[in-house]
């Protein structure tokens, strides 16, 4: 890690949807236990990241649990491990498995969405021998130079195209890719 700082991780506050707006407030955190966490009182329709490093104890499997009013998704290793970007009610929902070295620094990185109403936003850990908690301060830390999303995310997803001209009939097919450059490629297959 350059330049390091221990016991927290660093959180900005963006305006809009999507973590695409204006960063209003940058702060750090001790813990993602966050209630109505509005610095900047975007009551609404505000998007906070969380960015930052992660200290396993163990050397094991570990899953991470997220609780989000309304939207989360959560990044470890620059793996996406939870996807929850559609709105829900505080539910908690469970990461895929992801495997951990103790003693190791691994890239954290969390996007949240509060669209409407209370903000909350909760993340805890287990593994096989940790039994499921919050995070400690003791096993965080942020980066100065780490002030975006790490690089090497990719998101991908299908697209169909319709024409209208003579009936609703499907043009083409594929695939969407944005990778961590920010590079859209189309993958696509010609149907008509």
């Amino acid at each position: 890690l350059n330049n390091y700082n221990t016991g927290s991780l660093l959180i900005r506050q963006i305006t809009g949807p999507d973590v695409g707006g204006r960063v209003v407030n940058v702060d750090i955190i001790t813990d993602i236990n966050l209630v109505n966490y509005d610095p900047r009182e975007l009551n609404t329709n505000y998007s906070l990241d969380i960015i930052g490093y992660i200290l396993p104890q163990y050397t094991e499997t570990y899953r991470f649990y997220g609780i989000a009013n309304d939207r989360v998704r959560i990044w470890v290793g620059n793996q996406l491990i939870l996807n929850v970007w559609d709105t829900n009610d505080g539910l908690e929902y469970t990461s895929a498995d992801i495997s951990l070295t103790a003693g190791l620094w691994t890239p954290i990185y969390v996007q949240f969405q509060n669209i409407t109403g209370t903000s909350s936003l909760q993340i805890r850990w287990q593994s096989t021998t940790l039994v499921k908690s919050f995070i400690p301060s003791s096993a965080m830390a942020w980066d100065n130079s780490f002030t975006r999303i790490p690089r090497g995310l990719s998101s991908s997803d299908s697209f169909t195209l319709y024409s209208t001209a003579n009936g609703l009939k499907t043009v083409r097919s594929g695939l969407l890719t944005i990778d961590g450059t920010g590079t859209l490629t189309m993958s696509s297959t010609n149907n008509s």
